[in-house]
């Protein structure tokens, strides 16, 4: 599995450097997989789901990730506060940009 996740990674370093966009342009982007990097200021675990919220907490968040399958994903409680790179299919819920199951995620230095 890790070998499967470093494959991933390494491929799509490309979109992670040449088409990031910000959460406030994903609401512009939905249907398209794109990169959103920001600061990570929120990871939540509710009913087996976990929510990354970017920019600002709940429910003021300007973009999310969904996540049910976390053991494909870096230890999403060390994101909290550090820049981060999603990327995957932009969705909209209740007119808010978010990755649902990304495909991907990095944290920056």
């Amino acid at each position: 599995m890790k070998k499967i996740f470093l494959l991933l990674l390494i491929f799509s370093l490309n979109s992670f450097a040449s088409d990031f966009i910000t959460p406030k342009q994903a609401a512009y982007h939905k249907g398209r997989t794109q990169t959103v990097c920001a600061k990570a200021v929120q990871v939540v675990t509710k009913n087996g789901i976990t929510y990354v919220n970017f920019e600002k907490k709940y429910p003021n968040q300007t973009f999310y990730l969904f996540i049910t399958q976390k053991e494909n994903y870096i230890d999403l409680k060390k994101v909290a506060g550090k820049k981060i790179c999603s990327h995957g299919k932009i969705e909209l819920y209740k007119n808010i940009p978010m990755h649902k199951n990304p495909k991907s995620i990095m944290i920056m230095k």
